[in-house]
């Protein structure tokens, strides 16, 4: 890990506990913001586009699981996968209390213990990157 993401990872961790989660449809003001931040992560500048997640967050006030979805998986491909955990147990916490028994953090939480049980996390960190990780090494 840097200490610039493992700052970022401490503002988020702030934001946490400021804001929260919401399961409501993101607004379409800015999805034009959201779509930069995926195509920072394909692009592997993982920390630009966990910087617009957070961005995002603050500007909204709360912390939709349409950002917390993309934000799980720039934190992780940025080498905090136990962290991105922790974001998709909230976010699958979050859907749960809202009548949603199966989403899409549950998917991933079963796939995150499963890459970890079968020791193929760089695969997975490869199907959620967009191509920024090739072989174990993040490029």
């Amino acid at each position: 890990m840097n200490s610039k993401t493992d700052k970022l990872i401490d503002e988020i961790n702030q934001l946490l506990s400021c804001y929260k989660v919401a399961t409501q449809e993101f607004p379409n003001d800015d999805i034009s913001m959201f779509q930069h931040a995926v195509e920072c992560k394909r692009a592997s500048d993982y920390e630009q586009s966990i910087k617009i997640y957070i961005s995002l967050i603050k500007k909204q006030k709360a912390i939709y699981t349409f950002l917390l979805n993309g934000l799980f998986k720039s934190v992780a491909c940025a080498g905090h996968v136990s962290f991105a955990y922790k974001l998709c147990l909230i976010g699958d916490q979050a859907m749960r209390n809202n009548g949603y028994l199966w989403n899409n953090f549950y998917d991933h939480i079963e796939k995150i213990n499963y890459a970890i049980e079968t020791d193929t996390i760089y695969e997975y960190l490869r199907s959620i990157s967009g191509g920024g990780i090739i072989n174990g090494k993040i490029i």
